[in-house]
């Protein structure tokens, strides 16, 4: 379940840009994302199932990882708003 409408959505544009033209171009975040992904995608599509499923959870969770969106957006000069 997608927490933003789209996968097209300027905030996951921007969270897959920043992790493909940052964190993936050193050796060192290339070796976290292979840790991260084996360990985040053993739970993530239950969680991620379960919070699609309450809409008043899902904007929760939109509210609460905002402001990492917003202070990425920021720190990499786009305006998202």
């Amino acid at each position: 379940m997608l927490f933003f409408s789209s996968e097209l959505t300027p905030e996951v544009q921007l969270l897959r840009g920043f992790r493909d033209g940052c964190v993936m171009a050193t050796y060192a975040g290339k070796s976290f994302m292979t840790v991260f992904n084996a360990f985040y995608y053993s739970w993530s599509l239950a969680v991620a199932s379960y919070i699609g499923s309450s809409p008043p959870l899902k904007e929760r969770v939109k509210i609460l990882i905002s402001p990492l969106v917003w202070s990425l957006a920021v720190s990499q000069g786009f305006s998202m708003f």
